[in-house]
């Protein structure tokens, strides 16, 4: 298993979802972003014995495509896949499920599962999750978003 740091775009995609779902309220969102980049960052610190520090210009920016109305249900599969991203890169190191941020990537997985309509055990298994990213980009973003228009032009599920 490898790791590696997600971010701040990867984060702010997450963030800007899961605040427009109404979640995240606790603290700022500069705060939940700190949170979210310095548990990905402690994580690839213990894995490879660095010592790497949250970069000072690293800030929450809203990123807006990712609040694409049209499509709820593919946001939804994608935002999904970019959490799994953050959580399999953020795992190394003890004791990662007690934190809050930990909480509420899994109140944000579960929300994505609803809103896909499809369960834990089989999102993974169909062709939106497959094709969406696994790291955020704006190009990989556009990418995924051209897909899903044009399969839903289709009507293909």
């Amino acid at each position: 298993m490898s790791s590696f740091e997600v971010g701040s775009k990867h984060i702010s995609a997450i963030m800007t979802w899961a605040i427009d779902q109404g979640f995240l309220e606790v603290y700022s969102p500069q705060d939940w972003f700190t949170q979210f980049y310095l548990e990905n960052l402690n994580s690839v610190n213990y894995r490879y014995k660095e010592n790497n520090q949250l970069p000072e210009q690293e800030r929450y920016r809203p990123v807006m495509p990712v609040l694409d109305s049209r499509y709820p249900r593919e946001i939804a599969i994608a935002i999904y896949k970019l959490a799994r991203c953050w959580c399999y890169n953020s795992c190394d190191h003890d004791p990662w499920e007690e934190d809050p941020v930990w909480q509420e990537i899994k109140k944000i997985q579960e929300k994505a599962i609803s809103i896909s309509g499809l369960t834990e055990e089989t999102i993974s298994e169909i062709k939106e999750y497959d094709v969406a990213p696994w790291e955020y980009s704006e190009k990989d973003w556009k990418k995924y978003i051209s897909w899903v228009k044009e399969r839903n032009s289709k009507n293909i599920r």
